[in-house]
């Protein structure tokens, strides 16, 4: 779940986890964002509500204030944190759930 993904490295990353079998579903603001993903194969939705930056593992949860844009990730004082916690991940994945089954498609919602 993500406003932007703006850096080619993260979305074709997303688009090889799919091709090896990994379950991968993308939130994102961005309209040209979800239709590219989609095109590619991944799951995606947009929901234009959203300014999240989190990615849910099976054990791990990745989020922060930093974009996924070379701008922010380069230039802007942002963080990222990482998060080991089984546990703690439930709380991320209720909450990209009920985000993902609010929208459809890469419409607006």
């Amino acid at each position: 779940m993500v406003a932007w993904i703006k850096l080619d490295t993260i979305a074709q990353a997303l688009v090889d986890a799919g091709n090896r079998g990994v379950t991968v579903r993308a939130l994102v603001r961005a309209k040209d964002d979800c239709t590219w993903l989609r095109y590619k194969g991944v799951e995606a939705r947009r929901h234009t509500r959203i300014h999240n930056k989190v990615v849910v593992f099976p054990d791990t949860i990745l989020t922060g204030s930093a974009n996924w844009t070379a701008t922010s990730l380069s230039n802007d004082w942002k963080d990222i944190l990482i998060i080991y916690n089984p546990e703690g991940r439930e709380v991320y994945r209720i909450l990209f759930d009920t985000a993902w089954g609010r929208v459809t498609g890469c419409g607006s919602d």
